[in-house]
């Protein structure tokens, strides 16, 4: 069920309503939306959701374990069965093949050998997120960072609440659960007003600028053998729109549509292609994965607190290649987690040189803001890429005289309209970045005239009927 569906909308009003209904009786309230986030995910496929409640009841028992364990190795014991035990589940349904394929490759078997066949596996839609909030959960337990839940309704809701359910954010037991399991749920006005704000703007930014942007990033990755190297650059331009848009349009309605059942989630994004270097942006772009690494992988290895270069840039390289990895079961992404992981560390080297880190300090912000999202978009042609031959075939043609000839392709000069609409978007995301407000739906408060900003919401509405692509286009990250 996609949240740019007609579908929905309409799911969304009758939980809605019925949860709203039932504002008097809170244990009524979780089941309802325990039963309906399950309905939700049977949307995609009924069958995964034996493996959805699987997991979750491995974690729950096992959470319940290490609480009750009154010695350190009965804790980790539970611990490591845990988390072995969700992430074999994720190894086999997302990366069986991948290193079947990968074996193959390294030992030159036959592709056609009964050897080591490929199993005919469908990847379940938002294993990598219910995952991450399982391992997330037991740490925590295991560090005395939270206490077990008791429970198992609140903890299943915390796990397949779903708004979040099939692309995040990946969200804490600290945050989400205790709320869950503390908070007096009663209706707030300003809040669900709020989270109607930010579904209004995360679907101008999935339906009006992630999906127009998607035909050109579509048709010029698609044929790239017959473009030059500014138009490839062009459509690493057009996929960097369509992803961050696509991504960030479907966390700000996982967020605002919380908001309307009395919860908060984490942020996401925090403007990330207003970075001045690769370093802030990955702390602005998908900040719930990157936070989760960082806390449960980083930290652990000894973060940036080892003794040894050698051990602080690997630190950083397994972090990137994981995360690269975590998208999927390709090469691809693990060339551009190690592109990434390769410009922070040079990024963090070059700070620790006094002089070169006092020059940097005097570039313009707009000049840096444009170099860092130059870098981003290159890391995003490898990303988009099917295989690491169009990798290589792309970059032959963007590091050649072809960067300086007149981008070309189909339909270029539709472009124009969705190349407006975007700088109109970016112009408006830049004063509330420098307001530092959440997002840009906080923008509307401050006109104070209820009339007028309703009129703003209409003209809005308007806008995305008329400038919008309704082919309801899954969500990008629905594959990871």
């Amino acid at each position: 069920m996609l949240f740019n569906s007609i579908n929905f909308i309409v799911f969304l009003i009758v939980v809605f309503s019925l949860y709203w209904f039932l504002y008097k009786k809170p244990n009524a309230q979780k089941l309802l939306l325990l039963i309906s986030s399950n309905i939700f995910y049977a949307f995609w496929d009924y069958r995964f959701l034996a493996l959805l409640n699987l997991t979750i009841f491995i974690d729950y028992y096992c959470g319940k374990k290490i609480q009750l364990s009154t010695f350190t190795h009965i804790k980790k014991r539970y611990l490591i069965f845990s988390i072995t035990s969700c992430l074999s589940i994720l190894f086999i349904f997302k990366y069986f093949n991948f290193f079947i394929d990968s074996f193959r490759n390294f030992f030159s078997i036959d592709i056609n050998s009964s050897f080591l066949p490929f199993a005919n596996i469908i990847l379940p839609v938002g294993i990598s997120f219910y995952t991450f909030h399982g391992i997330s959960y037991v740490v925590d337990i295991y560090n005395n960072k939270i206490t077990a839940e008791k429970k198992i309704v609140n903890y299943a809701l915390f796990v397949s609440f779903f708004p979040l359910l099939v692309a995040g954010p990946i969200e804490r037991a600290r945050n989400l659960l205790s709320q869950i399991t503390e908070k007096v749920i009663y209706f707030d006005y300003a809040l669900a007003s709020n989270g109607l704000r930010l579904i209004l703007i995360g679907f101008v930014k999935k339906i009006v600028l992630a999906d127009n942007a998607a035909v050109f990033a579509n048709e010029i990755f698609g044929f790239s053998d017959q473009y030059n190297g500014a138009t490839m650059l062009l459509g690493g331009f057009f996929f960097a729109i369509q992803i961050y848009f696509d991504f960030s349009g479907y966390s700000d309605i996982a967020i605002g549509t919380s908001k309307l059942f009395g919860y908060e989630l984490i942020r996401n994004f925090d403007y990330p292609y207003f970075s001045k270097n690769l370093i802030v942006f990955w702390q602005k772009w998908h900040i719930s994965l990157s936070s989760f690494f960082r806390d449960y992988l980083y930290i652990p290895l000894g973060g940036d607190r080892v003794n040894s270069t050698l051990l602080y840039i690997r630190n950083i390289m397994v972090v990137f290649v994981l995360s690269g990895l975590w998208h999927g079961a390709n090469y691809t992404f693990l060339l551009w987690g190690l592109f990434h992981g390769s410009i922070v560390i040079i990024t963090k080297f070059t700070f620790k040189i006094k002089y070169l880190k006092e020059q940097l300090t005097k570039i313009p912000l707009l000049i840096s803001y444009a170099f860092t999202f130059l870098i981003v978009i290159l890391g995003w042609i490898i990303f988009r890429s099917e295989n690491i031959d169009q990798v290589k075939s792309i970059y032959s043609k963007i590091f050649s005289s072809s960067t300086f000839q007149k981008p070309y392709f189909e339909n270029g000069s539709m472009s124009y309209k969705i190349l407006f609409l975007i700088a109109c978007y970016f112009i408006i995301e830049f004063i509330s970045y420098k307001k530092k407000l959440a997002s840009p739906s906080e923008l509307l408060l401050i006109i104070k005239n209820k009339k007028i900003r309703y009129i703003i919401y209409i003209l809005i509405t308007l806008a995305i009927l008329s400038l919008g692509n309704f082919s309801e286009n899954s969500f990008i990250y629905f594959q990871f």
